[in-house]
């Protein structure tokens, strides 16, 4: 198994629409939308990307599972200024 952060680099590197899909696939893994946002938050990420503006509207999804957690820290996101913004 490569190590997620190599995964990363790799994908960087690809012209895909959506990295996650080029992770999970280059892993083997199947991970739904909540377990992706799941594991950015608790494994020290400063940050991701959401594709949500192209198409994937699960996105939305995945930050709503996140943005209540507080036991690593609390990510100020507000969902409705996040949509208004992306329809402008």
């Amino acid at each position: 198994m490569i190590p997620v952060k190599k995964q990363l680099s790799r994908i960087r590197s690809q012209t895909t629409e959506s990295p996650s899909q080029s992770l999970l696939a280059s892993s083997g893994h199947k991970m739904t939308i909540t377990q992706m946002f799941d594991y950015v938050y608790n494994h020290g990420y400063a940050g991701a990307w959401s594709w949500d503006v192209v198409g994937h509207p699960d996105q939305r999804t995945g930050v709503s599972h996140i943005k209540d957690l507080t036991s690593n820290g609390l990510i100020p996101i507000n969902i409705h200024s996040l949509v208004s913004t992306v329809r402008h």
